[in-house]
């Protein structure tokens, strides 16, 4: 059976294979990387399912580095980046793993060492403990995002979320049948 972190880097990997041009000569290089740039929270991760999700995804070079219209890839120099907003030092544990795709390092997709979850932030303020969740819940849906056709890439504008496809039609359409059905099975028998 895959470890967690073999199916997210399963996932990561999945999600590059939607960008335009293909990734050309892909390598996975940011475990070396992190070493380099935050030796001390390599030394932190050992045995860790964030370190084995990092040694399995591809990276690659690219002036746009979008992995969705969200999000950029990982970038290990940028990972505790979110500590410019942390003064208080109280949020130790914490990597900016995916950072926001437009507002760069004051943002994105945090993960959390100690719990293996993940959540949206955009500092400040830091995010309550109930907004988290898996990082394969994130890829998942974000890879779904792909092929529902969410997320496109239009070669004179880029990457760009649509803002309905026909599988949010079929399922407000689904959901509003569902509702009425409810309301139907509710109202008093007609005299």
């Amino acid at each position: 059976m895959p470890s967690q972190a073999q199916i997210c880097a399963a996932l990561h990997n999945a999600l590059l294979q939607n960008l335009s041009p293909p990734i050309a000569n892909p390598r996975r290089d940011l475990v070396p990387l992190l070493q380099i740039h935050h030796p001390d929270l390599y030394t932190d991760l050992q045995n860790t399912q964030l370190l084995d999700f990092l040694s399995l995804i591809d990276n690659y070079d690219s002036l746009n580095s979008k992995l969705t219209s969200h999000v950029r890839k990982p970038k290990p120099a940028a990972f505790l980046n979110y500590r410019d907003f942390d003064v208080a030092g109280e949020y130790p544990g914490h990597i900016l793993l995916y950072p926001d795709a437009e507002s760069g390092n004051q943002g994105g997709l945090i993960y959390d060492t100690a719990t293996d979850l993940v959540t949206w932030a955009t500092f400040p303020p830091w995010p309550s403990h109930d907004e988290w969740v898996t990082l394969e819940t994130v890829l998942r849906k974000w890879l779904e995002m792909w092929e529902g056709g969410k997320f496109s890439v239009d070669d004179d504008e880029g990457m760009a979320v649509r803002s309905w496809v026909q599988r949010d039609v079929d399922e407000a359409v689904e959901a509003w049948d569902g509702l009425l059905r409810a309301i139907r099975e509710r109202m008093p028998a007609e005299a």
